[in-house]
Order: C-alpha cells, then structure tokens, then sequence
C-alpha cells in the first residue's frame, strides 16, 4: 500500500488490482514445484517472468503503480516489484542504493545474486569474482581507477569513494519513490506538492538529500512571494527552521527584509507585513523568537509610519528596534527622532527626566548627534521655563550641562532662537546685579547662537 501511495493512487480498487497481479505472477511460477529449484534458478526464473510479463518498457520518469498500467518501469519501480516477489517467495535480498541508481541483490543462502532491472537481457548475474574482475578492468580502461590502485590494498576504499553505495530496505525505497515524484513535480514548477513528496520521504527515511530538496522546493514557494497565501507564513517558518547556520539565518533575514520591505513600500499594505509576522510569532516556541526578524519588522514599520508622519504609532515599534539593536544607527535616528517631535507636541510631562532615563536604559544615545540634538533642545527649553521663577542652583547645574554639551559637540542641531531667549532672559536677570556678567553672558549665548537677534540687542541695551 506505501508503494501505490507513493504513486498517488492508493485507493482499495486499484490496490486489489495490482495485488492480483503479483498473485497471478507468483502462481504462474508454481510454487509447489518452484521449492525443488536451486537458489540461482528460482531467482532467474523470478527475473525472468517480472521481467516477460511486466515491465514493458524503462522510462527514467516513473512511479510503481504504472508497472500495472502500462509496463513502463525504472530502476525504483522495478526493484520494488523483486523484492515483492521475492519475500512472497521467502528468499532474502539487499536492496542496493548507489549515486542515481537502485538495484536488488538476491542473498539466498550465502550467494549474491544482483538483479539489474534495467538491463533486461543480462540484468540476471551472479556476483563472483570473475564479474569483479571484469568490472575492475573496465574502470581500468576507462581511466576512473589506474593499473596499481586495482592491485592496491586499499582498492575498497577507494571503490567506496568512488561509488558511495548502501543497503537499503523496502520502506527506504518507497521514500525514493516519493522523492523520485518530488524532483518531477520540481521539474514540474510544483513546488507545493515536490516539498511534500519530500516531507514524505523523508518521514520514511532521514536522508541529507531528502533536507536539500525541501529547501529547494520551500525557495522557490518562497520567491513566488504569495501573500495572499495563507499558508504562506507557515511555509516561511518551515523554511527558517530548516537550518541552523549562519549563512541561512542570513538568508531568512535578508528574505523577511525583501518581503517586509515590499509590502510597506511597494505594496503600501503593512496588514499583509502583520499576517505574515502573526504566523511566524504563532510558530515561535517560546522565548525562541527570531531577534533579526523582530528587528527588521519593527524598524521598517517605524520608518514607514514616520513617513506617513504617524509619529506616534510609530513610537512602540521604535522602541522595540531599539531594545534589540540599540547600537544600530538607523535605530538610533529613528528613535532620535521621535522622541525630538513628542517633546515638540509636549508627550512627555518631564522631557528631560524622561530622556535622562532612556540615556540609562540605552546609553549608546549618548554618542549620537541627532539624540544629543533633542536633549539639547529639551535642556534649554527647560533652562527658559525656569529662568522664568529664579535663577536656582538646579537651573546653573543645567546651564553648566549644557554648556559642556555645546562645547562638546559644537554643530549640534539645538535651535538657535531657543539658545537666545534661553540667555537673555539669564542676562536681564543678572543686568540689575552685575553688568559685566550679564554682558559676559550674551557673549556665551552669542557662541552658541551666533547672529542671534534677541542677544544682539540686548547686548546693545546693555552696554
């Protein structure tokens, strides 16, 4: 039943048809008579009547159930109809797998009788030394082994590097059945059906080949980029777990990023972006998530809410960017700004005690202009509030701060005429005590703020 299964056709009628069909085969070699019989001859005569009644013609793409349709066969197909036949029969076999090629080999008691299907007319042999020899030879000829590896003790090494070979049993051929039909629906373009004929086979036997063609099959789903799919999420998961090193996390990562990209920014549909990222969290074991994939979502959506001027519902996503990357400049930039736009709308009750926090929790911030940029400005907006109640130690602390930031980093974007109004309401403030520390003040405001009018003319009023 695997072996109709694998073909596609599984169903009871079909199943007793072909069932039949090995019956009338068995009984037509008398069993009762076929027990006298040495071993050689009764898998001679076994070869011989599979091979007369039904395999008609070899046909490179094939599956087990067209023997009884229309005798056509290949070596998988046809290895699976003799070991039928002979465990019916009682006599033991190996079933040979060598690079692109399947064979079966009789081993009733003691002898190797190999049964070649696709060489109908001496597919029957005996294994001995002489065929050996003549095999040897014929490498020789053909330049694939020299005169003195043949002669050489490591010859079996080197044959087994050659012709890599392995025995295998029933259930693993019908796995290369299913992978058999895997690489014709690849040929195919049915990428769907060839990773599940894949899935298949390797569900009866783990083998590398059996990964790579899943893989392959699951690329190609993926380049199609369905996303109105909605297995399509699932098939990105399977795809990303299917490896563990680096290169192919690369992959995955680079392929999210295509894909995110095109449905923010091509696409304009980030609802799309969401399904495909749902599935994947739905997938996730937890605490197993992909950091990569949850960074590159939520720094693309952050950059395509900002340019839709949704500040705002950009905000949690900027802050996941930056709880995963914190040292990525776009992250940063981002981040940067806007927290610079919700301390311009006033969200933040204390801004710089809420920026003095995120510099704690991220203090990478502290080196990038554009994040100093904003702190400046929430400085010394902070420093013109207070100014107005008094000139308290708290407010000379964060004058000297920032101070020490402009001198620090002197083009940093603080606005100019925030700067002017900042030090001369302090200059008006020391005028009735000290003239020339008022004056002294305009000058420092003047560095900061060159060309400043407000200064300029109290400057002039001062002096």
């Amino acid at each position: 039943m695997l072996l109709m299964s694998a073909s596609g056709t599984c169903d009871d009628s079909r199943y007793e048809s072909v069932k039949k069909r090995i019956d009338e085969l068995v009984e037509g070699l008398n069993p009762s008579k076929f027990a006298k019989y040495s071993s050689s001859k009764k898998v001679k005569k076994i070869f011989a009547a599979v091979q007369e009644e039904l395999l008609t013609k070899y046909q490179l793409r094939n599956q087990f159930a067209e023997v009884f349709e229309n005798g056509n066969f290949n070596c998988v197909s046809a290895t699976a109809l003799y070991a039928l036949v002979l465990e019916r029969f009682e006599i033991p076999y190996e079933i040979i797998e060598t690079p692109g090629h399947v064979y079966l080999v009789a081993t009733p008691d003691g002898e190797r009788l190999v049964m070649e299907s696709t060489d109908p007319l001496g597919g029957y042999l005996q294994l001995n030394e002489r065929f050996v020899q003549n095999q040897l030879h014929s490498l020789v000829a053909m330049k694939i082994i020299t005169a003195e590896e043949m002669n050489s003790p490591d010859l079996d090494k080197i044959l087994d590097e050659l012709y890599p070979s392995e025995s295998i049993n029933l259930k693993q051929l019908v796995a290369l059945q299913y992978y058999n039909q895997a690489i014709y629906d690849f040929e195919d373009q049915d990428f769907s059906s060839s990773r599940e004929n894949a899935l298949r086979a390797k569900h009866l036997y783990a083998h590398s080949r059996f990964d790579a063609m899943i893989y392959s099959a699951l690329m190609q789903e993926l380049i199609k980029r369905d996303f109105t799919d909605p297995d399509y999420a699932k098939r990105f998961l399977e795809f990303s777990m299917l490896d563990t090193s680096a290169e192919h996390s690369a992959m995955v990562e680079e392929e999210f990023r295509l894909v995110a990209y095109e449905c923010l920014f091509t696409l304009d549909n980030p609802t799309l972006l969401e399904d495909l990222y749902t599935g994947l969290q739905n997938g996730w074991a937890e605490g197993e998530e992909n950091k990569e994939i949850v960074f590159m979502r939520a720094i693309l959506l952050t950059n395509y809410l900002i340019k839709l001027g949704e500040f705002g519902e950009a905000w949690p996503y900027a802050l996941t960017a930056m709880d995963v990357h914190p040292e990525n400049l776009d992250a940063i930039t981002q981040f940067s700004a806007i927290v610079g736009y919700k301390i311009s709308m006033d969200a933040f009750p204390e801004p710089l005690d809420t920026m003095r926090e995120y510099m704690k929790r991220y203090p990478v911030l502290q080196d990038h202009k554009l994040w100093l940029s904003a702190y400046g400005n929430a400085l010394i907006e902070h420093i013109y509030e207070e100014l107005g109640v008094s000139y308290s130690n708290n407010v000379k602390k964060e004058l000297e701060e920032f101070e020490r930031l402009m001198n620090a980093e002197p083009d940093l974007g603080v606005i100019r005429n925030n700067i002017g109004v900042a030090y001369t309401r302090l200059a008006l403030k020391q005028f009735n005590s000290s003239k020339t520390q008022a004056l002294q003040t305009i000058e420092t405001g003047l560095k900061y703020a060159p060309g400043n009018r407000d200064l300029l003319r109290v400057q002039t009023m001062i002096r």
